[in-house]
């Protein structure tokens, strides 16, 4: 054998030993694979809300239906009301508060059935603190709804209303973070040109009320939307702090709780109105029955709107809540002509057609900032 080959295998150092394993010694580990990427959900499987990007299930369009339903038949059951001679402005905002019980009952009995306590987080001071903000919050919205929708014809009223989506997109940006685009911002524009309109064709539509009247009613119905606004961003902050997304009790004690404040709250201003003396004489108007479904009708269809909202609000978020609501005022105020016989000028038209067009525009802004 050739002496440099032996030289080289000699230099060459023996093999390592491989370690032995012990007893309670750790195995060596292996190289770990590359987690598997997310399977991407098919664009059909699932709808997206342009608004804050969450997926919709059921139950969220389930809600949205039932939110505009309620929230619309409220609407014309008080204004029935007015057309029987029935104008009881603190009494309608009383009534909006009254059903929290109802609420309550089914918490109860969500209880029983599945064996729960009540969430733990709304028993704690800031549980406390949150459902007193969004009472008061709700009180006064519900006290300056009640003027408005008195002494405007309940198409302009909605009209008015309308404007709590500009309000909310602002809220939205400033307490949630939710950046709003230049096609937003324009839609924005376009939904206050469009109660521009409206006020520049009111020359006769204030029908019986005086302009006194009609002036304090429009500001307090804008004052109103920005109450509304202010309520469903703060329920959005506060829910999800407090109540699981996926739990139906959350929000049956959540919209129990601001019920019960709500009411609360509207009692003293009631009280110092001195309106309650004139009930009596007022509400022997109608049969007793009719009455009682009247006003049993206003209340129920608060309180199961106000859970259909809390569900939209949680499940999809604010800026939905409010697309919805324009939504449900267009209703309104299409129905409104029909059953009331409320006027539709060329002025409401024109103010009806924009607030839809910037409806669009909004949503087409949205998908566009997500992609």
């Amino acid at each position: 054998m050739p002496a440099k080959l032996i030289k080289s295998r000699a230099s060459t150092p023996p093999p390592a030993p491989s370690p032995k394993k012990t007893a309670g010694s750790p195995s060596p580990k292996k190289a770990s694979k590359p987690a598997p990427s997310p399977r991407k959900p098919s664009k059909t499987s699932v709808a997206k809300d342009t608004a804050v990007g969450a997926p919709i299930g059921l139950q969220a369009l389930t809600a949205m239906v039932v939110f505009v339903i309620l929230f619309a038949s409220q609407s014309w059951i008080v204004k029935w009301g007015n057309k029987k001679g029935i104008e009881l402005p603190w009494f309608n905002a009383l009534m909006l508060s009254a059903a929290w019980p109802l609420t309550g009952l089914m918490s109860f009995a969500y209880y029983r059935y599945y064996k729960e306590g009540a969430s733990p987080k709304l028993l704690t001071k800031e549980g406390a603190k949150a459902v007193t903000i969004l009472g008061f919050v709700d009180a006064m919205h519900m006290i300056l709804l009640s003027f408005g929708l008195n002494y405007l014809p309940a198409s302009t009223y909605m009209i008015l209303k309308s404007t709590n989506l500009p309000f909310t997109a602002i809220l939205s940006w400033g307490a949630l973070g939710q950046k709003v685009s230049k096609m937003q911002l324009i839609s924005m524009a376009i939904v206050f040109a469009a109660v521009v309109v409206l006020g520049m064709g009111k020359s006769s539509d204030a029908g019986n009320a005086t302009w006194q009247q009609f002036i304090f009613s429009s500001v307090v119905s804008l004052l109103s939307a920005l109450l509304n606004a202010l309520h469903s961003v703060l329920g959005s902050v506060y829910m999800n702090k407090l109540v699981d997304k996926k739990s139906f009790k959350g929000l049956l004690e959540v919209n129990t709780l601001n019920g019960m404040a709500t009411f609360l709250w509207t009692l003293p201003f009631v009280a110092c109105s001195g309106e309650h003396k004139i009930w009596p004489q007022e509400l022997g108007k109608l049969v007793p029955s009719i009455c009682f479904l009247m006003w049993f009708g206003v209340a129920f269809s608060k309180q199961m709107g106000y859970l259909a909202k809390f569900a939209v609000v949680k499940l999809t978020g604010p800026l939905t809540e409010s697309m919805l609501d324009v939504l449900r005022r267009c209703v309104v105020s299409v129905g409104a002509v029909f059953l009331f016989g409320d006027s539709f000028k060329t002025s409401k038209q024109v103010s009806m057609a924009l607030m839809i067009f910037g409806m669009g525009l909004y949503f087409k802004g949205d998908a566009k900032q997500k992609k």
